[in-house]
């Protein structure tokens, strides 16, 4: 991964609205992209010492040819001084009578460009096993094969939970990249802004008419519906729904084992509080995807209940 500070409205993203919390956005490249550039131009700067004083056709065809793909890999990391530099030594060489000893001094140049290129990225290395099991797979793409490459969201998380809660697909991105790079609280914070999205819909279903009802009065309410009230007594539209509820109140529970005294409940709100570790921030995940999936499978789908939800506010 890397961060070029010199890029902030690409690669820096500003405080977000909704979350107050800074986020990186980040260029995912792969090690022997760096090796392949300077293979690339250690075999150019082979090809130049062999060539006549004066360019010849073939020799012109050569180097273009093995410049381009230098520079196609420059543009991935955005190497752009190093990109500019091909540029000029592409014009060069095709524009006419070129000189060996006009291009020996232009790819100086071109490897000095390089390096001040790569000074300039503060690079992050992601080596966890567990990270790299579970959010990236191998990429399949020509020149690629066996390279890693980050999952899309469906691939991570059960595609039904995304085609049933495209709301949530923001945060859910959110909290892999955070985790990815062990921002791991901030992981947990997006991943409590999708707590609250399906809080909303399953408070719907407890016919809890509360426009921003917190963890504590949904569970609550679930459960007396689920386990303190006979069946009789259940208000009508929620009978048909007693044993999805039962089915339900597990995975509510599984949460709120997963984040134990980690989290804090300001109002209707679900905030980290202090510091959270990796494998906490994985089993809230687990559990949540968990609950998630419980809802695509077995929530009801009467149109009140998949009405759009409007997003928790900051």
């Amino acid at each position: 991964m890397s961060w070029n500070k010199g890029q902030p409205q690409t690669l820096l993203s500003l405080l977000s609205e909704r979350g107050k919390v800074v986020t990186l956005a980040v260029l995912q490249i792969y090690l022997h992209g760096f090796l392949r550039i300077d293979q690339d131009l250690a075999e150019a700067e082979r090809r130049l010492s062999g060539i006549p004083p004066v360019l010849d056709q073939k020799s012109q065809e050569g180097l273009v040819s093995l410049l381009a793909d230098i520079h196609k890999l420059c543009g991935s990391l955005n190497f752009n001084s190093t990109q500019k530099q091909i540029d000029k030594i592409r014009r060069v060489s095709t524009s006419g009578v070129t000189t060996k000893s006009a291009l020996h001094t232009m790819f100086v140049e071109l490897r000095n460009r390089f390096n001040e290129d790569t000074q300039n990225f503060a690079f992050y290395a992601v080596t966890d096993q567990v990270v790299l099991l579970r959010f990236f797979r191998a990429n399949d793409e020509p020149g690629w094969e066996g390279c890693l490459l980050r999952k899309c969201i469906e691939e991570i998380f059960d595609a039904k939970i995304i085609l049933c809660f495209p709301e949530m697909t923001d945060d859910l991105e959110a909290a892999v990249d955070c985790y990815i790079h062990d921002c791991f609280s901030a992981s947990v914070f997006h991943l409590m802004r999708v707590v609250e999205f399906a809080l909303m819909r399953t408070a719907k279903l407890a016919e809890i008419t509360d426009p921003k009802p917190s963890w504590g009065a949904v569970l609550q309410q679930l459960e007396k519906l689920a386990l303190n009230t006979k069946y009789t007594d259940l208000p009508v539209g929620i009978q048909p729904h007693r044993e999805f509820i039962k089915n339900l109140l597990p995975k509510m529970h599984a949460i709120q084992h997963a984040w134990r005294n980690k989290i804090d409940h300001v109002g209707y709100k679900l905030v980290p509080a202090g510091e959270i570790g990796g494998k906490v921030a994985m089993d809230i995940m687990n559990a949540i995807e968990s609950f998630l999936l419980t809802l695509t499978e077995e929530f009801p789908l009467p149109s009140t209940l998949l009405s759009p939800v409007t997003a928790p506010s900051g």
